[in-house]
Parts: structure tokens; C-alpha cells; sequence
């Protein structure tokens, strides 16, 4: 990457935010990182600094989680969101993965970060050929929506969701229906539980230690 890496750290404690720094920037990473501590920063830092990589210092087990991830998910969800966790809870691992997260790091093993991070990049570097509009109809595709319903979900006309659907394919090198839901599971698009929308959450979310 020619560029500085963005990280988004979603952390109530200055210390993790510098720790996750020191760790990128240790493994050759040059990052630019901006912390953020509430639900309105963090969706305002999701547009305004437009982070490559999301890592958030948030309780899995916690409802607060879910509330990032419901952020994320609406705002810029071609990103990929990495939970940076105190202990590993097998059950909150899982759920966080189903609704999309790409990795679980311990914090006792920050050494690992770097290679999720680089991974998850990897894997979603495709995605960043793709507009806002065609992850979304990426996504109710992989939610198993005809064309009808994503026209009627997102106020478009059918012919115009096909187009999306033709570049989107095209775009990831894919060739079939099959093929676009494969990917976006992969990448962690695909919450089936999840109701797509433009609309702002206004939930609050508040950190937890």
C-alpha cells in the first residue's frame, strides 16, 4: 500500500490506541490512527476519515458490540472491523464473526494484529473497486433478495439494480449468483438477521473496561 494505512481504533483507553501504533508501525506499517470513544464520533470518523481498518477495543460479550457493529455494517461495511479483545469467549467470538466482524485478536498477543489486519485487507481489496450503492445490493444479494425486492428496498428501478449487479460481478471477477454470495460471507457482508438501510442508527454506545 503506497499510501499510509487509516486506523479507526474504537477504544475508551489513550494507551490501546498508542500500543496499536507502535504494533503496525513495528511491522513496517505507515498508519495514520484516530481514536474515538462514543457512538456519534465513531460514526462521524466512519465518514469523515474514511479508516481502512476498523479495530475496536469493545466488550464482545457486551451489547456495545453489536452496537458498533450496527454502525459499521451501515456506514462503511467494505471496511474491514477487527474486535481487539481483553479474553476470548468462544460464544461472543461467533456471534461477532456471523455479524460480520473479519477477526478476533487477543491483546495478550498483539503480535497477531498484524497479520489480521494485512489479511483482511487482502481479502476485501476487491470490495474497494465497488461504490457504497453496490456493496449494498452486494449484500442483499448475499441475504438472498430477488431483484424486485432489493429495487423496492433501496427505491430503484429493477433495470438499474441489474446494472449494479452486472458491475459488481464484473468488478470481482465473478460470474454467477453463487459466486457473489461466496464472496460476501467470506468477507463478512452477509447478515441474513440485518435490515439494510440508509437510515442513521441512533442507539447509544458507550465503552466498557
Amino acid at each position: 500500500m503506497n499510501e499510509p494505512l487509516r486506523v479507526l481504533v474504537l477504544e475508551d483507553c489513550a494507551a490501546a490506541g498508542d500500543l496499536v501504533r507502535q504494533e503496525l508501525a513495528a511491522a513496517g506499517l505507515r498508519v495514520i490512527t484516530e481514536r474515538v470513544d462514543s457512538q456519534r464520533a465513531f460514526a462521524h470518523a466512519l465518514e469523515a476519515f474514511a479508516p481502512d481498518v476498523v479495530l475496536s477495543g469493545c466488550c464482545l460479550s457486551h451489547c456495545d458490540a453489536t452496537a458498533a457493529l450496527d454502525v459499521w455494517r451501515v456506514v462503511r461495511p467494505a471496511v474491514p472491523f477487527i474486535f481487539v479483545t481483553d479474553a476470548l469467549d468462544e460464544a461472543a467470538l461467533v456471534r461477532s464473526l456471523r455479524a460480520g466482524a473479519a477477526d478476533v485478536v487477543v491483546k495478550r498477543r498483539p503480535t497477531r494484529l498484524v497479520s489480521a489486519v494485512e489479511a483482511a485487507l487482502a481479502v476485501r481489496q476487491p470490495l474497494r473497486t465497488l461504490s457504497r450503492r453496490q456493496v449494498q445490493v452486494l449484500q442483499f444479494i448475499a441475504q438472498g433478495h430477488s431483484t424486485r425486492e432489493i429495487a423496492r428496498q433501496l427505491a430503484l428501478s429493477p433495470k438499474t439494480v441489474e446494472t449494479h449487479r452486472a458491475k459488481v460481478m464484473s468488478r470481482l471477477g465473478v460470474h454467477h449468483v453463487a459466486g457473489l454470495v461466496r464472496y460476501a460471507v467470506r468477507v463478512g457482508l452477509s447478515a441474513p438477521e440485518t435490515e439494510l438501510s440508509d437510515a442513521p442508527y441512533a442507539f447509544p454506545l458507550t465503552l466498557k473496561r
